[in-house]
């Protein structure tokens, strides 16, 4: 938490030179943030219409815990005005159930960087799965993109997850 989307990719980078190094990383594969369409894959969203993330934030319903408004008790460290859970700011990673795919946290905590620009303008970069901070129905949806992502941008409710896989 806590950190810009170039320290998160750094750390990505990082993480690779010295995992291949110690013989534990083959060639051809490389520690990364998520592109914006596996977070959604991961996240257990279908087919997203839209060739850019802008295009396709919000558009379809439901959440990481399901269909229904509000989250149930235990869904995801949010904010503290759903009282779904016991932590004030961000919790413990796996601190709940992980999905039908073995993945924790997709929503809530923090949020979390994507490799992709939001838009064409590539100013700013996906962040995904809404933090402790929000509230807020639509910003909590699965679909949502925070546009808010500006590379140099550094607050306590962004942060990052690493997947292995090809450049």
């Amino acid at each position: 938490m806590s950190v810009t989307w170039k320290e998160a990719a750094d750390f990505c980078q990082w993480l690779t030179e010295n995992e291949r190094e110690a013989g534990r990383l083959p060639e051809g594969v490389i520690f990364r943030l998520p592109r914006d369409l596996e977070w959604s894959a991961a996240v257990g969203l279908p087919h997203e219409e839209g060739t850019r993330p802008d295009q396709r934030s919000g558009e379809l319903d439901g959440y990481p815990w399901g269909a229904s408004w509000p989250p149930p008790k235990g869904a995801g460290n949010y904010s503290q005005e759903l009282a779904v859970d016991e932590y004030e700011f961000t919790s413990p990673v796996g601190s709940f159930d992980c999905n039908e795919f073995g993945i924790y946290d997709l929503g809530g905590n923090v949020w979390e960087w994507c490799q992709d620009f939001t838009d064409r303008s590539q100013d700013s970069r996906v962040l995904r799965g809404a933090s402790w901070f929000n509230g807020y129905q639509d910003r909590m949806k699965s679909s949502f993109r925070n546009d808010l992502g500006r590379p140099d941008t550094r607050y306590s409710s962004f942060g990052f997850r690493v997947v292995l896989g090809a450049p």
